[in-house]
């Protein structure tokens, strides 16, 4: 099974979290975050490895991420690791 859920710490506090789902036989990182107070510090770069190598370790050849499109500084660190845009997806909201 490749789903779950994964927190990063430091000093014993909760900085950082991500999620692996499956859309059919695809695994999907969403939900990928490191607290606003301990980003750039290579945090992200360790929990998305991680995230990353669970994946490699179970045999699958390909990862899919699911990021806001206005977040920039997800989309460098996602680039970095050799992610490419192949879609945007669109959420419309009403309000009442």
């Amino acid at each position: 099974m490749a789903e779950g859920s994964i927190f990063i710490k430091y000093n014993n506090v909760v900085i950082g979290y991500g999620q692996i789902i499956k859309e059919g036989s695809i695994p999907i990182i969403v939900n990928f975050g490191i607290l606003k107070d301990y980003r750039s510090r290579g945090y992200g770069k360790l929990l998305l490895s991680y995230l990353v190598n669970i994946l490699y370790d179970k045999g699958y050849g390909e990862v899919r991420i699911k990021v806001n499109p206005d977040n920039h500084i997800a989309f460098r660190l996602y680039s970095s690791f050799g992610f490419k845009k192949v879609s945007e997806c669109y959420r419309w909201t009403k309000i009442i």
